[in-house]
């Protein structure tokens, strides 16, 4: 199992409209800034943030997450958490080249990962561990005293 790394946050960043919104302006950029697909953005953004294929419980004394993370090593996932919401970012790239005959061929794959989890109640910020192993993250956030 691999440890993965968490940062604290301070309290006053972003509203969730705020992080949505610029989510979909990241996901503009991707698309070359290309007019026309707007909502298209602003839905998967939306989509990314308010569902998750994830597990979520809560025990006695702290939170469980579990989620997919399959394909991305430790050092591409990046935990932020407050304490009220935990962030999950990861992206991944490759890109393979080869040569067969006289054709150079060039292949490229890309994928990321984005979850929001707005906690019921305040977590210990600094009592949160990330570990990644078999394509799974698991994080524990201890509850607040």
């Amino acid at each position: 199992m691999s440890q993965v790394a968490v940062r604290k946050v301070d309290v006053g960043g972003p509203s969730l409209p705020e992080r949505i919104r610029e989510k979909a302006f990241h996901l503009f950029e991707q698309r070359g800034r290309a007019e026309g697909s707007a909502l298209d953005d602003w839905l998967k953004a939306e989509q990314e943030f308010l569902s998750h294929g994830s597990e979520f419980v809560e025990k006695q004394d702290a939170f469980e997450i579990h989620l997919p993370a399959e394909g991305f090593d430790p050092a591409e996932v990046h935990v932020s958490v407050t304490s009220g919401e935990v962030t999950v970012e990861a992206e991944h790239s490759q890109k393979q080249e080869r040569k067969e005959g006289d054709v150079q061929i060039s292949e490229t794959s890309e994928n990321s990962l984005f979850r929001f989890f707005a906690l019921p109640s305040p977590i210990d910020v600094d009592k949160v561990t990330a570990k990644l192993s078999n394509g799974v993250l698991k994080l524990t956030a201890a509850k607040a005293a």
